[in-house]
C-alpha cells in the first residue's frame, strides 16, 4: 500500500482500531469480525515489513510507540491464520532468514507467532540497541494460553537459551550504562509464570533470571549486603518480618495470617510489611494476627531502606517472587535481615537469589532429589507445607453458586475444576476430556478467571480450543461450562452440588482444594514429580485421602469415572472429608507454629553461631 503520511501519524491513527479489535477477539467475535481482525493483521503487519529503518525507529520513539506495544499486547498468534495470511507470513519469515536483525519483520511476526515458536531463537545481537526494548516486549511476552501438550515445555528451554543470550549481551556490553539497560529492557517484560506448567527442575531458569535482577541491583542500587550482624535474640523476641504487597481476602493472605498466627508472641514479634494494608473487617482480623501493620514504599529503593531500618532478625516472603522481578520480587533480591526465607506455601519454586537463605518446605510435597530443586538452604518442616487462616473471611455457602442460578443441569453428573487458566495446560484438559467420554451423562464447569492471577483473560481463545479438545473426543462442547470468578461462599455451595473435583496437574492446587473439601466433595489428584505438582496430592494425604491419588494420567482418569458412577462411595467419602477436616492439620495454626517457631529459632541461632536453649513445652 502507498503511505501517504509519516509512519507516526498512521500508528496514532490505527491504536484505537487495534484496540477495539484486540478486545473484541479476546471477547468472542462472530465470524464476520474474525475475517475483520485477519483483514486488520494482514494491512498492520505489512505496513510495518513496508517502513524503512529510519521511520520505524522515528515511530518507536514518539507516542505511536504505545500502538506498537498495543499489537504485540493483542493476543493475535492465537487467530488462526486463513490462506490469506500466507502471502504475508511467508513474507514475514523470509525476511527474519535473510535479516535476522531486522526489527520490522520481528514486530510483524508479533501478530501471527508466539517468539517461542519462531524456527530460530531471535537473534537478539544483531539487532539494534534503539529496537532492543520494543522486540524484547515481543520476544519475553508468554502466551496466555498454550496449544500443545509440549508448549509449557519448549516455552522453559526457550527461556533458558534467551535469559543466556541476555546475559552474554550484559556482559559484551561497552559500558555499566548500557548493561544495565539491556537487563532492564529485559526484565520488564519477562513472563517467566508460563514456564511453570510441566514438571521439570525450574533451578536452572529461575537462577539465570535471578542473576540478572542481582545484577540490575548492582549496577543501579539499592545495595544488596546487609551491613549488620545477626543479634543474640536471648532475653528478647525475634523480630519476623513478613513482606507482602497487599492484603486482601485471598490465597496468600490466609497463608501469612496463618504463619504468624501460630508463632509463639512470647518469642516472636511478627511485623506485616506491606505496600497496602487491608481494610475493613478484614484488615482488624489480619492485624490481630501481628504485632503491628507497617506500610512500606512502592518503590523497591526506598522499600529496602525502610525495611533495613527495622533491624529484622528474620524477614519471611510473604508473595510470589518467582514472578515478579520489579516490585517484590527485587526487594527480596536485597538482604533485609541475618535470616531471609521462603515458604513451599507460596513460592511455587525456588527463588535463585543470593539474599533467599532458606526453603522451608515439606518431605510429602518434595520429590526424592529434593536438594536438587532449590538454591537456597533446603528446610523440611515437622508438618504439613501449607496452613490457612481464614479469620475476617466469609465461608459459609452462597445461593450465587448453586446449579440452578449457574445453569447448570440439575440432574447431570457435575465435574468441577477451580484451576485458573494458566493451569488449563492442553495435556490436562484433553484427559479431561476422556473423563467426560467415559460419563455420557456428565457436565465439567469450570471457573479458571482468577482475577488475582492475571487482569483479563483470553475467553474466546480458551473456549475454541476447548471446544476443538471436545470435538477430537467425540463431545458435544456444550457439556464444558465456563464460568465467571465466584466468591468463597458461591464456590462452597457449587462444590457441594458437584460430584467430583478434578485437581489440576502438573501443576496442582492447593488452596483451590480448600472450598470443595469444606463442601465434602471429593477431589481427584495426580501423583507428579516437583513441589507445585505435589501439593494436591500432599493436602489429601495429609487427611488420609490416599485413594483418591491417582498414580498416572490412565488412573487419574479411571478414578474421576469410577467416582462419578459410583453415588454410595462418594457419600461416603463426603462422610470422611468431614471428619477429617476437623482435625485437619492445614487448619492447626497452633500445631504449625509448634514447628515453624523452632525452624525459625534454628535458622536464627545458626547465623548468630550461637544455641538457643530447648523451648518450653506449651
Amino acid at each position: 500500500m502507498a503511505i501517504t503520511q509519516t509512519p507516526e501519524s498512521i500508528f496514532l491513527t490505527q491504536r484505537r482500531p487495534l484496540l477495539r479489535l484486540a478486545q473484541a477477539w479476546l471477547r468472542g467475535p462472530n465470524e464476520q469480525a474474525i475475517g475483520v481482525i485477519r483483514d486488520y493483521r494482514r494491512f498492520f503487519a505489512e505496513l510495518l515489513l513496508s517502513l524503512p529503518q529510519g521511520a520505524l525507529r522515528a515511530a518507536m520513539g514518539s507516542p505511536a510507540g504505545d500502538t506498537l506495544r498495543s499489537w504485540i499486547e493483542a493476543e493475535l498468534p492465537e487467530l488462526p491464520a486463513d490462506q490469506n495470511d500466507d502471502p504475508t507470513w511467508s513474507a514475514i519469515a523470509a525476511r527474519l532468514v535473510e535479516t535476522p536483525g531486522d526489527p520490522a519483520a520481528h514486530l510483524a511476526a508479533a501478530g501471527y507467532r508466539h517468539a517461542f515458536r519462531l524456527t530460530d531463537l531471535p537473534a537478539i545481537e544483531a539487532v539494534p540497541d534503539w529496537a532492543l526494548p520494543m522486540l524484547m516486549r515481543y520476544w519475553l511476552r508468554a502466551p496466555r494460553l498454550f496449544q500443545a501438550p509440549a508448549d509449557p515445555g519448549n516455552y522453559h528451554v526457550y527461556l533458558l537459551a534467551m535469559l543466556d543470550r541476555i546475559a552474554a549481551m550484559a556482559d559484551a556490553a561497552a559500558d555499566p550504562l548500557q548493561a544495565h539497560a539491556l537487563i532492564e529492557a529485559a526484565l520488564g517484560p519477562l513472563d517467566i509464570q508460563m514456564a511453570f506448567h510441566h514438571d521439570a527442575n525450574l533451578r536452572p531458569l529461575m537462577e539465570k533470571r535471578g542473576r540478572l535482577v542481582e545484577r540490575a541491583l548492582d549496577l543501579a542500587g539499592p545495595t544488596r549486603d546487609l551491613d549488620r550482624l545477626a543479634k543474640p535474640g536471648q532475653g528478647r523476641r525475634l523480630r519476623v518480618g513478613f513482606l507482602v504487597r497487599n492484603l486482601e481476602p485471598r490465597t496468600e493472605s490466609f497463608i501469612v495470617m496463618a504463619h504468624a498466627e501460630g508463632l509463639d508472641k512470647r518469642r516472636f514479634e511478627p511485623v506485616l510489611y506491606t505496600q497496602r494494608p487491608a481494610e475493613g473487617a478484614f484488615g482488624a482480623a489480619v492485624g490481630q494476627r501481628f504485632a503491628r501493620v507497617a506500610v512500606i514504599d512502592a518503590d523497591p529503593a526506598r522499600a529496602v531502606e525502610q525495611l533495613r531500618a527495622e533491624e529484622l532478625d528474620i524477614a519471611v516472603l510473604g508473595n510470589i517472587v518467582c514472578f515478579d522481578h520489579r516490585g517484590l520480587g527485587r526487594i527480596a533480591a536485597c538482604r533485609l535481615a541475618p535470616v531471609q526465607v521462603a515458604l513451599a506455601a507460596i513460592q511455587p519454586a525456588t527463588c535463585g537469589y543470593e539474599s533467599v537463605d532458606a526453603f522451608i518446605t515439606a518431605a510429602s510435597t518434595e520429590p526424592t532429589q529434593v536438594e536438587a530443586q532449590y538454591s537456597e538452604q533446603v528446610e523440611l518442616i515437622d508438618a504439613t507445607f501449607n496452613v490457612f487462616s481464614y479469620a475476617g473471611a466469609a465461608r459459609t455457602p452462597a445461593a450465587g453458586g448453586s446449579r440452578k442460578s449457574l445453569g447448570l443441569p440439575p440432574s447431570a453428573t457435575l465435574f468441577l475444576g477451580g484451576a485458573s487458566m494458566p493451569k488449563l495446560q492442553p495435556g490436562l484438559t484433553r484427559a479431561w476430556m476422556r473423563v467426560l467420554a467415559a460419563t455420557p451423562d456428565s457436565v465439567l464447569a469450570l471457573y479458571p478467571f482468577n482475577p488475582n492471577w492475571w487482569p483479563s483473560y483470553p475467553h474466546h481463545a480458551l473456549r475454541q480450543r476447548l471446544a476443538a479438545e471436545a470435538r477430537t473426543a467425540g463431545i458435544d462442547p456444550e457439556r464444558i461450562r465456563l464460568l465467571n470468578a465466584l466468591s468463597m461462599g458461591e464456590l462452597i455451595q457449587l462444590a457441594g452440588e458437584a460430584d467430583v473435583f478434578l485437581d489440576s496437574f502438573p501443576y496442582s492446587g492447593n488452596a483451590s482444594l480448600m472450598e470443595p473439601l469444606v463442601a465434602g466433595c471429593p477431589v481427584v489428584s495426580l501423583q507428579g514429580g516437583s513441589q507445585r505438582a505435589l501439593q494436591g496430592p500432599s493436602t489429601l494425604r495429609a487427611i488420609g485421602l490416599d485413594e483418591l491419588v491417582a498414580p498416572d494420567v490412565d488412573g487419574y482418569v479411571a478414578l474421576a469415572a469410577a467416582l462419578a458412577q459410583d453415588r454410595e462411595r462418594r457419600k461416603d467419602l463426603q462422610r470422611r472429608i468431614r471428619q477429617a477436616l476437623k482435625a485437619a492439620p492445614f487448619f492447626d495454626t497452633k500445631a504449625f507454629g509448634g514447628a515453624f517457631g523452632p525452624l525459625l529459632e534454628r535458622l536464627h541461632a545458626a547465623a548468630l553461631g550461637a544455641t538457643y536453649p530447648e523451648r518450653a513445652s506449651a
